[in-house]
């Protein structure tokens, strides 16, 4: 909804080296600036476009891209197996909460968002394009002067509900008639695993999988004072896995299907995933002791 003013918003994701994963500082999930810039981490990234996000998806089908490396192009090449009747669930309840919100600020005294009540009807009218067409719509011309009526406050809040209760009923509609798969494209967008052929062991190989090494400082302090001839004390300061270096100790084993054709996993979005770790040694540990010896 770009008009005279309009601001620019820059939207990507990055990819960490490794030494950042490694490191006692770990790595941000995300990171926002005061110029209207956010970008996220891959994984989060992912996560999010499997689960429908509207700013990932957005940003994955805009026109406008400033820097696209390879890992980008190929997010841009599969960007359709994002698509799924999730789109439904994540726009419409996000609208209803927000519109259930806002209900509430003249009654505590703060005017209405219209900039925000633009937003949410455009992204109504987004995920009926998307559950009928197939593809994110970055442009609605067709409702472009009713959306900039909003935005400047000129239609009446009646007028714009009843408008955000009929785009909820078109919406329920194009979910009933959507071609749109129930979930995503779980084997285009990173699933490289899935059930072997009948009959056969797969190809996959014994001990493929290795956690990673581990990486563990414990540090002790010792300090004898003599008290007497024949007293001595020992103060004693000791740390295990001092530096609280996360190791995993195990990973998910089991990938549940849909069917041996099927290769999506069952409610991927709510099981474990599958070689996602489950398990870690202990965390950091110190002790203080007194010892006398006499």
């Amino acid at each position: 909804m770009d008009h005279e003013g309009s601001d620019v918003d820059r939207r990507g994701f990055y990819l960490p080296p490794a030494d950042l994963h490694w490191s006692l500082a770990g790595v941000p999930d995300q990171i926002e600036s005061d110029e209207e810039e956010c970008y996220w981490e891959l994984e989060k990234f992912l996560r999010l476009a499997l689960k429908a996000n509207p700013n990932i998806l957005e940003c994955l089908y805009s026109p406008l891209v400033e820097v696209c490396t390879p890992p980008a192009q190929e997010m841009i090449d599969m960007r359709e197996a994002f698509l799924s009747r999730h789109i439904h669930r994540t726009y419409n309840s996000y609208v209803l909460s927000q519109f259930k919100k806002m209900e509430q600020d003249p009654r505590n005294g703060r005017a209405l968002r219209w900039k925000h009540v633009m937003h949410l009807s455009r992204l109504l009218l987004s995920g009926v394009v998307v559950l009928r067409q197939g593809f994110v719509p970055l442009r609605v011309e067709e409702h472009r002067q009713q959306l900039l009526s909003i935005r400047r406050g000129e239609i009446p809040w009646e007028d714009v509900e009843a408008w955000r209760l009929r785009l909820h009923r078109e919406l329920d509609q194009a979910h009933e008639e959507t071609a749109s798969p129930e979930h995503p494209d779980a084997p285009a967008t990173g699933g490289r695993f899935r059930p072997p052929d009948k009959y056969t062991f797969g190809n996959g190989g014994s001990n493929i999988m290795r956690l990673p090494a581990v990486h563990n400082w414990d540090i002790s302090l010792f300090l004898d004072v003599r008290v007497r001839e024949k007293w001595r004390a020992q103060v004693r300061w000791e740390t295990y896995n001092t530096f609280n270096h996360t190791q995993f100790s195990n990973l998910s084993q089991q990938a549940k299907f849909q069917s041996v054709t099927d290769w999506r996993q069952v409610d991927p979005l709510f099981l474990q995933p599958f070689l996602q770790p489950t398990s870690a040694r202990q965390a950091r540990t110190m002790q203080l002791a007194l010892r006398l010896n006499f």
